[in-house]
């Protein structure tokens, strides 16, 4: 059981801005930790969780709307088990438009409850566009 969340053609308001996941709400600085490009979280230096959600990707420009996020949010309705995200993004580089900047990570939410909602963010700005989709997968 678990949540497919596609975010597609999403714009941001301001240049050089990240896309943000949050779980269940939970803005508490010590509950999320992310990492990505294909990096180890634990590569013999253990990761603390020091954050407010997950990042979903790099840096956006916010001229073009052609960014495409898939997260993968796995056992979502668990309650004996942290929660673990798998992270997949590609837009159009802030700096080079022509450019794509590509994030491939996972993040992690370290409370048991059952995911019951799933905000996103921008770290400055707002969305001026884009489609988010949730699918259930079994």
């Amino acid at each position: 059981k678990d949540l497919k969340l596609v975010i597609r053609n999403f714009k941001l308001s301001t240049d050089s801005e990240l896309m943000r996941l949050r779980v269940n709400s939970d803005s508490t600085s010590n509950r999320h930790v992310a990492n990505g490009s294909n990096t180890n979280l634990n590569d013999g230096t253990p990761s603390t969780f020091n954050a407010t959600q997950w990042p979903v990707g790099y840096s956006a420009d916010n001229s073009v709307a052609q960014g495409l996020s898939v997260i993968e949010l796995f056992d979502y309705t668990n309650t004996t088990t942290w929660k673990l995200g798998r992270i997949w993004s590609v837009v159009n580089d802030y700096a080079t438009t022509s450019s794509i900047a590509a994030f491939n990570g996972f993040g992690v939410y370290n409370q048991t409850a059952a995911i019951s909602s799933i905000d996103l963010l921008v770290t400055s700005g707002n969305f001026t566009s884009g489609t988010a989709l949730l699918y259930g997968v079994s």
